[in-house]
């Protein structure tokens, strides 16, 4: 958008437990003569869902078919919970027309050093996609960002490691908690990343009026679905990358000011 770009949303499909893709839709988005270049998120933020082999692979033949450069956003792939398969348009054998985009931002807390990296290994594309990031003048990171990478990628194994099962526990203590203290609300299974997708739809009809009622009545912050548009409105987004303790308090809050929402 910030590039003049008008943007199709191919929005996805949910049958009231799970997400999935709208195949019909996807491929009349993609094969319009103006589509460019599909954003794909994987995995999927703000739901949770890692994409199956099957579901990347099928992406990438249809981005090939009508001639549209895939823009894979994997950085969620390093959140990935236990038991759960995972597989990066990385592993796709045609990638004449893909870009990958990497960050340590999420997985080690650096968003705010702005370091990312952007992998095309086609030569042709590689070649438009540093003229356009030099364009912006968005390809210049500064030394602690490159720094940052180095030392989170080369040495932040036994970190990563234990943040994964801090948020394993996380999301356990926290589905059992609404399952039996908030029925109401429903957790959508989610396979990865720290965010957990909540369905707020017997509670309130706008996520965004309950999220500012929770803010001023308990204290807590969350997000309101409805910021990602399609069936947002129904949902709420939490933040779970942080110690049990503050979770317990958070979810004794939602808890709280659910009850009193709901009077």
């Amino acid at each position: 958008m910030n590039n003049v770009r008008h943007v199709l949303s191919s929005d996805l499909a949910f049958d009231g437990k799970n997400y999935s893709v709208d195949w019909t839709d996807l491929e009349e988005k993609l094969a319009n003569p103006l589509t460019t270049l599909m954003i794909f998120c994987n995995p999927h933020n703000p739901i949770g869902k890692v994409w199956t082999k099957a579901e990347v692979q099928r992406v990438a033949q249809l981005c090939q078919k009508h001639h549209v450069v895939l823009l894979s956003d994997k950085i969620h792939g390093d959140l990935v919970r236990k038991g759960q398969g995972y597989t990066p348009a990385f592993s796709i054998e045609a990638k004449s027309n893909v870009i990958f985009l990497v960050s340590p931002s999420k997985t080690f807390n650096v968003a705010a050093l702005h370091a990312a990296t952007a992998i095309v290994p086609d030569e042709n594309l590689r070649n438009i996609v540093n003229r356009g990031l030099n364009s912006d003048e968005v390809a210049e990171p500064n030394l602690l960002a490159i720094l940052a990478t180095i030392a989170a990628y080369e040495e932040g194994h036994g970190w990563l490691k234990a943040l994964k099962q801090q948020l394993n526990e996380n999301f356990a203590y926290v589905s059992h908690f609404i399952q039996e203290n908030i029925p109401e609300i429903r957790v959508i299974s989610g396979d990865a990343t720290y965010l957990m997708w909540i369905n707020v739809q017997k509670v309130a009809n706008n996520s965004a009026e309950l999220v500012e009622f929770l803010r001023k009545e308990t204290g807590l912050i969350v997000s309101a679905g409805s910021v990602y548009r399609g069936n947002g409105q129904d949902f709420i987004r939490i933040n779970l990358a942080c110690p049990l303790a503050m979770v317990k308090d958070g979810m004794n809050r939602l808890a709280e000011g659910i009850r009193k929402y709901s009077k």
